[in-house]
């Protein structure tokens, strides 16, 4: 019986140790780079957990990778890239789910890197937005040549859509929507759209007002 339970118990072992090895594809990005170069973000998570903790970079500089766990864990949900500063170097955006150092309870929150030499070096993590977070997107609102931080916020019932420039270290809100009924749903093929009461609906600013046309 002894023998047996050993037995049992090893495979047991066995087969959560592979189970712990097993990496699930959630998130693929391709980014051009300067000088007609690409780089190409994936990320996984482990198969029991919602959230993505690991991300691989192949560049020209070679393939690295970064797991992020315990106190470090990022827990990403969201993986997108765009110009916040307007000259020609990609920002990546990751969306996370954690505590921050100024707002200690677990909320979405918008990350955002540059890529050096293969790299992704932390350029500004937002501790919160003006309103809690739902979703965000990198998208030119403003047709300015870089793109903002357009986000889907909640407030009780109530949904809006912000827009966020970035200049040195902080992001300034300088469009907002009227209230929504329901939750608009980024359209990740049309980064212009979003989908809300059913229908398509295109994002435009009329002043400082974001609306749904």
């Amino acid at each position: 019986m002894k023998e047996k339970y050993g037995a049992f118990l090893g495979l047991a072992l066995l087969g959560l140790l592979l189970v712990s090895q097993v990496r699930v594809k959630i998130l693929e990005e391709e980014v051009d780079l300067p000088g007609q170069e690409r780089a190409r973000i994936v990320v996984y998570r482990k198969p029991w957990s919602s959230y993505g903790n690991e991300i691989l970079i192949e560049s020209p500089y070679g393939q690295t990778r970064k797991k992020f766990t315990g106190k470090n864990a990022l827990n990403i949900w969201k993986l997108c890239q765009g110009d916040l500063e307007g000259d020609g170097n990609p920002e990546i955006g990751l969306g996370v789910y954690k505590k921050s150092p100024h707002h200690r309870v677990m909320a979405r929150r918008p990350f955002f890197y540059s890529l050096d030499e293969g790299n992704l070096k932390p350029k500004f993590r937002a501790s919160r937005l003006s309103l809690p977070m739902e979703d965000f997107i990198l998208y030119d609102i403003d047709k300015d040549g870089r793109e903002e931080v357009v986000s889907v916020e909640r407030r009780d019932d109530q949904y809006f859509l912000a827009g966020y420039h970035y200049l040195n270290f902080h992001l300034s809100r300088d469009y907002f929507s009227r209230p929504l009924e329901e939750k608009p749903e980024f359209k990740e093929a049309d980064l212009g759209s979003v989908l809300y009461k059913g229908r398509a609906w295109s994002l435009k600013c009329c002043g400082k007002e974001i609306v749904l046309l």
